[in-house]
């Protein structure tokens, strides 16, 4: 089972990041919403420095739109 790392805030704000094991990143997104963890930033454990770059250009990753997609 794949782990993505991800980047999240409580619902007080507070920035916590870890690392959480699921079939794919939508069920990821899933199970951090249950936690009540609303999803900055998410990708496949080992990618994180790519989805940073991707975001220093100002443009969301693919992993950030599947997870607020998920959210919705």
């Amino acid at each position: 089972m794949p782990k993505f790392a991800y980047e999240a805030r409580n619902e007080d704000g507070v920035l916590t990041a870890g690392l959480i094991a699921a079939e794919n990143l939508d069920q990821a997104g899933r199970q951090l919403s249950e936690r009540n963890l609303f999803v900055v930033r998410m990708a496949v454990d080992g990618t994180v420095a790519t989805a940073r770059a991707e975001k220093a250009s100002g443009h969301a990753t693919r992993a950030e739109v599947g997870c607020e997609m998920a959210q919705l």
